[in-house]
């Protein structure tokens, strides 16, 4: 469906979450790549402020946050609600 431009890649469901959240969410390395090959913004903010790189930071590995920061220029000072970004996010879980 993305292929043939039937579908918006920032296109949210009735919680306000994106693909892209849903994917870093799981941390589905293969289908964040995807979408974000076809246009998915990765600063698109979710409920509570969140951006997708923020769900990423919670519990993937840093090399592969590294990529998504690197490759297709994720926004890390982009705050959530809480005034946290992704870096403090990543801390916090230890995940860095």
């Amino acid at each position: 469906m993305l292929n043939k431009g039937n579908t918006d890649p920032n296109s949210v469901n009735i919680r306000g979450w994106g693909t892209l959240h849903l994917a870093c969410m799981h941390g589905h390395a293969d289908i964040i790549s995807l979408l974000l090959k076809h246009g998915t913004d990765p600063d698109k903010q979710g409920p509570d402020g969140f951006n997708a790189l923020y769900q990423y930071s919670k519990g993937s590995k840093p090399e592969t946050c590294e990529v998504v920061i690197e490759r297709y220029n994720a926004d890390i000072v982009i705050l959530d609600d809480d005034g946290k970004n992704a870096k403090e996010i990543a801390t916090e879980s230890r995940n860095y």
